[in-house]
């Protein structure tokens, strides 16, 4: 098991790619415990990571950044690259926001250079693992908001029909979303801007932006600090430290003053009102700095709003917002959200005339009706608002932040250390702050590739939580595997109906679902990639050997039970099957290969499954109540191999595909096959473990899933073959 953990470190940007691929333009990681790599690993990554880092960098982030305790960009990335924050109940991205087809070649699609793919359609594929364009025209993207990057989402949000217009993450808008610009009133050509860099904290989950702006009279460097509260679920921070340099010669005073200091602690505190300074007849004695506002007004393709309160005098807007369009028409509810923040101004005036050193501090606080409260979500964000600012809104000494920054230091208590190879810690690292930063164990609503921040596969959980996300924090934050695994409990009934609909017993659970737990594949093959289902059961079994959380196993068994229902129901031995147990009509995870009868991986978790029910009822003192063909279909799995093929490596047999699979061969995304070793870790002759995975790893097109592609390393790792692995 450590050898099969070990290879993981290595390839963890692989494993976790949903989250990461998008920041792997950034530089950054450390943590605890110790791997290494190879200069030929290092060179593989390099073909991903863009921008790693400049000589640029601030010097005072430089040992952080050295450290690989921060990603750093010269200027906010757009688009896929965007920075994230979040704290698994509110998360956004930072940036300049775009509209248009995702993954095509317009403003979202992409980047510079990012895919080399000339159709859209074949873009989309490698984006979604399906394409969009299948089930949606880009007109319907656009008025449902997948095309949206960029915006403010919150766990559980969803708008549209689950399966028609398809679930998504329902978009708001980021009003705290500002870039520091020169002021619009600006003519002199004296005046200008300089972008320093802009960074993603991962060890204190804050986003840094550091600009500085020269004017006639003053120059001031801006340090934008931007973070979702870990203690406080439903509040976000945006705070500007403004540090000016006093150039001009009037007798003024300075309205306040302080000493630099170390970030997020002692300058001087004031609210958006106290430093909106209008400029009268002593123009000298101010210095503007302009906010670019990307997202300043309350529109979204997914919400009806109404603005309750715009108090500009106190400083405060409350808004209540209801998504548009129910997941499931007549049967589930509309979800209401309320926010209430503190309006950032377009103009930030300070005194010209001292050197000064101010902290513009901002607060959004955001609830949604699928809370447990006696407030309506409007009110409770209101009073909450109120609460805060009491409480923090002239917090000299930072302890808002400490707080914020205590609870991560004890997040990142267990982690990864990679030594000499700055570029996979950064890859590790951030893949495992994007998961950190998208669920909590508080608010269990599962974990989507791309995280709570993005719209990206519309939200949705499907196998990629629990193959590829949730072993990671299984060993690292146990607390985040229960929390995923709860979402699935949750939403045993859905699955119950959903195989019943289909004519199956037990629970079998969709391919994609958001909120309700209802399919939201929103295409014709969804009921047909059955193995999800054991992939939730494997997830449970990893959970429980890796915690022995007697009670959470307790928990699980109702949805382990209904599985293995599902699964006996679904079994069955065919003519060609040679008295083994197989399945027919099924998309296995090779989504290339299309509908097949006896995948290879369908059937060996549909036997895990089976077998990891009798061992789970053991444990519990419930032996009784497992018939004794589970265990018999469990023993029994249809793995065929063959000798027969063109262009094996060896003259050893390789197990099928699936049952039909062309004797020459064909190209794949990712193999069936290969899965049998990680993450099943099938046992098997080593003979065969290496020939096949020398076979099927030429036929695995050099563009498919990035999860293909780390299974191989996995496995050759495992197999003790460092340089295939490489």
């Amino acid at each position: 098991l450590w050898q099969m953990f070990s290879g993981a470190l290595v390839v963890a940007f692989a494993l976790l790619c949903h989250l990461s691929c998008r920041v792997s333009s950034y530089d950054g990681g450390t943590t605890t415990g110790n791997t290494s790599t190879s200069n030929n690993a290092e060179k593989k990554l390099d073909t991903v990571s863009s921008p790693l880092s400049t000589p640029s960098a601030p010097s005072d982030w430089a040992p952080q950044i050295a450290r690989g305790d921060m990603l750093f960009s010269a200027d906010i990335p757009r688009v896929f690259n965007m920075p994230n924050i979040g704290n698994g109940f509110l998360a956004c991205q930072i940036g300049p926001s775009c509209t248009g087809p995702v993954g095509g070649s317009g403003e979202c699609g992409l980047g510079d250079g990012a895919s080399s793919q000339t159709n859209p359609q074949e873009a989309d594929l490698n984006l979604n693992n399906k394409s969009v364009n299948d089930r949606r025209t880009q007109e319907e993207m656009v008025t449902d908001g997948q095309s949206h990057l960029g915006g403010l989402f919150m766990a559980g949000v969803f708008n549209g029909i689950h399966n028609v217009t398809v679930s998504h993450r329902a978009r708001l808008p980021n009003v705290l979303n500002v870039q520091v610009t020169l002021p619009n009133d600006t003519v002199s050509t004296k005046s200008t801007i300089e972008r320093n860099g802009a960074a993603l904290d991962l060890r204190r989950a804050v986003f840094l932006n550091r600009t500085t702006v020269t004017l006639p009279n003053c120059s001031v460097t801006v340090e934008q600090r931007f973070y979702v509260h870990q203690v406080h679920r439903s509040l976000m921070v945006h705070e500007l430290v403004f540090n000016t340099t006093a150039t001009a010669t009037a007798t003024a005073t300075a309205t306040a003053s302080a000493t630099a200091s170390s970030m997020f602690t002692g300058p001087a505190t004031a609210s958006a009102s106290a430093l909106q300074v209008p400029i009268v007849s002593d123009e000298a004695r101010y210095c503007a700095v302009g906010l670019q506002h990307f997202e300043a007004e309350w529109v979204s393709p997914d919400f009806q709003f109404d603005i309750l309160l715009n108090d500009t005098e106190n400083d405060m807007v409350v808004v209540s917002g209801t998504t548009l369009i129910a997941e499931i028409p007549n049967v589930t509810n509309t979800t209401t959200i309320g926010i209430a923040y503190q309006p950032l101004p377009n103009t930030v005036v300070l005194d010209a005339t001292n050197d000064t050193l101010f902290v513009l501090r901002n607060f959004l606080v955001g609830h949604s009706s699928l809370e447990l409260m006696s407030l309506d979500p409007a009110e409770a964000a209101k009073e909450e608002l109120l609460k805060i600012i009491r409480t923090y809104g002239n917090d000299s000494s930072s302890t808002l932040f400490q707080e914020h920054a205590d609870a991560w230091s004890n997040i990142w208590r267990s982690g990864i250390q990679v030594a000499g190879n700055l570029t996979v810690a950064s890859a590790i690292n951030s893949s495992l702050y994007y998961i950190y930063s998208a669920v909590r164990p508080d608010w269990p609503l599962g974990l989507s590739p791309g995280g709570l921040a993005t719209n990206s596969y519309d939200g949705r959980s499907f196998w990629d939580c629990e193959t590829w996300m949730l072993p990671a924090v299984n060993l690292l934050r146990p607390d985040l595997g229960s929390s995923l695994l709860k979402y699935r409990f949750d939403r045993l009934p859905a699955a119950q109906e959903w195989a019943a609909m289909w004519g199956y017993k037990g629970a079998m659970y969709p391919w994609t679902t958001t909120l309700s737990g209802a399919d939201c594949d929103g295409g014709t093959n969804g009921h047909r990639e059955q193995h999800i289902t054991g992939d939730i059961v494997n997830a449970v079994q990893l959970h429980w050997h890796a915690t022995g959380n007697t009670s959470l196993l307790q928990q699980a068994w109702p949805m382990l039970y209904s599985a293995c229902q599902f699964w006996a129901s679904r079994a069955q031995v065919t003519t060609w099957s040679a008295s083994n147990y197989t399945v027919t009509n099924v998309t296995g995870p090779d989504e290339r290969s299309g509908i097949v009868d006896g995948d290879a991986y369908t059937a060996a978790i549909m036997a895990s499954s089976l077998r990891f029910c009798a061992d789970a009822a053991n444990v519990l003192h419930k032996s009784a109540t497992i018939p004794s063909h589970w265990l018999d279909i469990a023993s029994s799995p249809f793995l065929p191999t063959s000798s027969g093929l063109d262009n094996l490596p060896t003259n050893v047999s390789v197990h099928l595909q699936f049952r039909d699979w062309p004797k020459q061969g064909k190209q794949i995304q990712q193999s069936s096959v290969a899965l049998l070793q990680y993450p099943l870790q099938w046992a098997m002759p080593t003979e065969i473990a290496l020939a096949d995975l020398r076979y099927y790893e030429n036929l695995t097109i050099a563009n498919g899933f990035f999860t293909g592609d780390s299974i191989y390393s996995i496995a050759w790792l495992a197999l003790g073959n460092r340089t295939a692995a490489d």
